[in-house]
C-alpha cells in the first residue's frame, strides 16, 4: 500500500483525498495546506501548514500536488529532492521554462511525474479508443462551464480547461500533425474566458470551443468518420453512435483510473520519457496560444 501525502485541499484536492481514502492499494498520510480551514469538517485527517514535520524518507512513498497553479513549481522542485513519485494537476505551471525544468529533473533523477489529465481516463474515451479508430474527418469539441468562483484562483480557460481536449488530441492525433488555422478569445477582467481554436491536420478538421463564462456545463466530443458521427458526452459518461447510445462501462471514475495508473507505474518504476515529451508538448501547445 502506497502512502500518499497530498498537497492542497480545494475543490480538486477534496477529490484526490476522497479517490486515494477509497483505494484499496494507498493510504493518505496527511494533506499539506497553509488554509487548512477545512480541518475540522475532515478532523479524521492529519494536516500540516508545512511540510517541518514531516519526514519524506520514512514516512512518504509519493506525493499529489492539487495546489493552486502558482505553488506547483516549488513544491515539486522541493518534492524531487527526496526522489518521490509526483501527480502533479494540470498545469505543472503556467511558466513554459518552470514546466520543462520539472521534466528535466524528473528524466535525470529518473523520478515518476505524472500529470492530472484525468480526462484520457475517462470512461467515454476509454470506450471510444477500443473502437481503434485510426483517422477522423471532422472534429467539434465543446468544453463549458460555468464562472468560477474567485476563490479558485484558476489561470485562464486555456490552462483550467483547454488543456484537457489538447491532452486527447496529442493522444488521438499527435500535436505535431496539427495546424492552427484561426484562433479567438474573449478576456474578462484581463483573464481569457473564451477561446474558439480551428486546427487541421492532413486528414481532419478539428474546431475546439472551450468557455469558463457560460450558463451551463458541457464536455462534448462529436467525431466525423465517413458516414458515421460519434457523438461522445465526457460529461455523463455517454456515447452515442450514429444518434443510437451505446453502453459502456461505468464503473469506476476518471480519477480512480488515473490513480491506478500512476500506483501501477510507480510499482513498475516506469519513467516513460515519451509520455513526458508529450507533457511537454501539451503545456508548450497552450503556451503559445495566449
Amino acid at each position: 500500500m502506497k502512502r500518499i501525502l497530498l498537497f492542497g485541499f480545494g475543490v480538486m484536492g477534496k477529490k484526490h483525498a476522497d479517490t486515494i481514502m477509497k483505494s484499496k492499494e494507498s493510504k493518505l498520510i496527511g494533506v499539506v495546506d497553509p488554509n487548512n480551514s477545512a480541518s475540522n469538517e475532515y478532523n479524521y485527517l492529519d494536516f500540516y501548514s508545512s511540510t517541518d514535520n514531516i519526514n519524506f524518507k520514512e514516512q512518504v512513498d509519493a506525493v499529489i500536488v492539487s495546489s493552486t497553479t502558482n505553488t506547483h513549481y516549488l513544491i515539486s522542485e522541493n518534492i524531487l529532492n527526496y526522489n518521490l513519485p509526483l501527480l502533479i494537476e494540470k498545469p505543472v505551471s503556467t511558466n513554459l521554462a518552470e514546466t520543462k525544468k520539472i521534466i528535466n529533473l524528473c528524466i535525470k533523477s529518473k523520478n515518476i511525474l505524472q500529470v492530472g489529465f484525468v480526462e484520457l481516463f475517462n470512461p467515454t474515451l476509454i470506450f471510444f479508443n477500443s473502437l481503434n479508430i485510426n483517422s477522423f474527418d471532422e472534429i467539434k469539441i465543446i468544453r463549458s462551464s460555468p464562472a468560477p468562483s474567485i476563490s479558485r484562483n484558476l489561470e485562464n480557460v486555456l490552462f483550467d480547461i483547454t488543456i484537457h481536449d489538447i491532452a486527447i488530441l496529442e493522444n488521438l492525433l499527435g500535436l505535431k500533425n496539427l495546424n492552427i488555422k484561426n484562433y479567438s478569445v474573449k478576456n474578462k477582467n484581463n483573464k481569457i474566458t473564451e477561446a474558439s481554436i480551428f486546427l487541421k491536420s492532413k486528414e481532419t478538421n478539428i474546431e475546439i470551443f472551450s468557455s469558463i463564462n457560460s450558463q451551463k456545463s458541457e464536455r462534448s466530443w462529436t467525431i466525423k468518420k465517413n458516414d458515421d458521427i460519434y457523438k461522445l458526452d465526457l460529461l455523463n459518461k455517454k456515447i452515442f453512435i450514429n444518434d443510437k447510445e451505446t453502453k459502456i462501462p461505468n464503473n469506476i471514475s476518471a480519477l480512480e483510473l488515473q490513480l491506478n495508473h500512476f500506483l501501477k507505474r510507480i510499482d513498475n518504476n516506469e519513467l516513460d520519457k515519451e509520455y513526458l515529451n508529450s507533457v511537454y508538448k501539451i503545456h508548450k501547445f497552450i503556451y503559445d496560444l495566449q
